[in-house]
């Protein structure tokens, strides 16, 4: 992309009890087809920490 760094962007979606984990590239979505469920809740919290740390 004409020299610029492409950073992906993280997202999640949520039922309150089910997880999916999403990324985006330029125009290609990754979905992490597992469904993380609660409990338990340290699981989904690290993958959102991760997001969160990689992103700054």
């Amino acid at each position: 992309m004409g020299g610029q760094d492409v950073h992906p962007f993280y997202g999640s979606v949520t039922n309150g009890t089910a997880w999916r984990f999403l990324q985006l590239i330029e125009q290609t979505v990754t979905i992490d087809l597992t469904d993380y469920l609660l409990p338990p809740v340290d699981l989904i919290l690290g993958i959102l920490v991760w997001m969160v740390s990689f992103a700054q």
